[in-house]
């Protein structure tokens, strides 16, 4: 095992979050009067205005809206990736910015795809996929099992012991989204998941990840430029100017 995947799961601890009788946003990830300003010079800039939103287990949106309207923002926001000026995000009724776990909740609930797939150059396929477990605490059996069959779910099995750059782009963006969804999230970010790729790749990356929220009862949130991603999504939220609002 590298020294990379030992230093993980040396700083990583499980957590279990307490999810007993009815509370709140139950099964739901809820923004709540999120607002963010930049400090630019003398001047702030206010890119959220107060935005409060339910997202549902099992449920898939997408956020469009132009560039620069804070899409990418506010996804890192409700991802846990970023601290809002002011509100909170409540994750099972329970703030996430509060919780002093809150990096040990991200990895085991809330799942995040960039436009760039962010694999580590010196693991193997296998590691990379596996790295969200065995910070879990995984057994390492377990975490490989779960794994291959992963992989040879993508048709890409035989991949397994190769390396990030002997992967095409398409290749490696579906790594990075079964990277995303291996502890099988509650709640599944993807900002801008096709951006980089082909129309073929693009399609193969979309359905992917609507199994995955099929399968596992997943939220699929989606920022994304794409009609064809986007159209895919069942309710449509659009951004714009700081405030977000259902579109379909």
């Amino acid at each position: 095992m590298s020294r990379v995947i030992k230093s993980c799961i040396q700083k990583g601890e499980t957590f279990a979050c307490q999810r007993k009788g009815p509370m709140e946003g139950a099964q739901s990830l809820i923004a709540k009067n999120i607002t963010k300003k930049f400090h630019q010079g003398s001047k702030d800039f206010e890119v959220l205005r107060g935005i409060t939103q339910e997202f549902k287990q099992g449920h898939s949106y997408a956020i469009v809206g132009v560039s620069g309207s804070g899409k990418s923002t506010f996804m890192h926001i409700i991802g846990g990736l970023d601290k809002p000026s002011s509100g909170d995000v409540a994750l099972f009724g329970h703030s996430l910015y509060k919780n002093p776990q809150r990096s040990d909740v991200l990895n085991r609930y809330i799942g995040f795809v960039f436009q760039f797939h962010y694999l580590v150059k010196e693991l193997s396929i296998l590691e990379n996929v596996i790295l969200p477990g065995l910070i879990a605490g995984m057994p390492r059996h377990e975490a490989v099992s779960r794994a291959m069959e992963l992989l040879d779910f993508l048709g890409m099995i035989a991949k397994a012991p190769s390396y990030p750059t002997e992967l095409s782009g398409g290749e490696q963006q579906r790594v990075s989204i079964v990277r995303a969804m291996f502890n099988k999230p509650a709640f599944l970010i993807a900002d801008e998941p096709t951006g980089n790729l082909d129309e073929g790749n693009a399609g193969q990356a979309v359905n992917l990840l609507l199994e995955g929220c099929r399968a596992w009862n997943m939220a699929l949130i989606v920022c994304s430029h794409d009609r064809y991603v986007y159209e895919q999504m069942e309710t449509v939220l659009r951004m714009q100017q700081g405030v977000l609002a259902q579109e379909k």
